[in-house]
């Protein structure tokens, strides 16, 4: 074998490390997302995106059967539903499509120093595939063209806060049962 043959050699097994690295850990370029204003037909949509957002604190619930769940879930949406509509009337209210199936909702309020996210959720049978990494990382950009903070509230335990964490933001503040988080291009 030739020393060429060799280095050439590597050279594709390095290309095809690097392919199987970016196939791993995704190629969020590639992704077919789209946003798309959410109408008043979708609104069940919202609701059942809602439901699934909040199925694992559900589990613990275990003296209410599905119906009582469910009832609870739907009040608990038509009252986050009317207080959003109430108090945030310039949010934008967006449809998650990947692939062009909706499969989960974007809210987010431009403000002139910030932009805040309200609300990101992604369908469980949709999740852990990039898309809300990719949406946030557009919203960044956006925020970094524009010289704004982003922030979010979140949970301290739920899941999606070790993402925020990974894009750069940092807990700042605490308000009621949610931590407060900024980032700052």
């Amino acid at each position: 074998m030739e020393a060429e043959d060799f280095i050439m050699g590597s050279e594709v097994m390095i290309n095809t490390v690097t392919e199987r690295a970016l196939d791993a850990i995704g190629n969020y370029e590639a992704l077919i997302v789209s946003l798309r204003i959410a109408a008043d037909v979708d609104t069940a949509l919202l609701a059942e995106i809602y439901r699934d957002s909040r199925v694992e604190e559900m589990q613990q619930v275990s003296h209410w059967g599905d119906a009582e769940k469910t009832e609870f879930l739907n009040f608990q949406f038509n009252a986050q539903y009317v207080h959003y509509r109430q108090y945030y009337p310039g949010a934008e209210y967006l449809i998650i499509e990947y692939n062009g199936l909706d499969v989960g909702r974007l809210f987010i309020e431009r403000r002139e120093q910030e932009m805040c996210i309200m609300d990101i959720a992604i369908l469980h049978p949709y999740r852990r595939r990039g898309l809300a990494r990719k949406l946030i990382t557009e919203l960044l950009a956006e925020a970094c063209q524009k010289h704004q903070r982003v922030v979010l509230h979140v949970e301290p335990d739920n899941v999606a806060k070790r993402l925020y964490i990974a894009l750069g933001f940092k807990v700042v503040g605490e308000i009621s049962f949610y931590q407060r988080m900024e980032w700052q291009g």
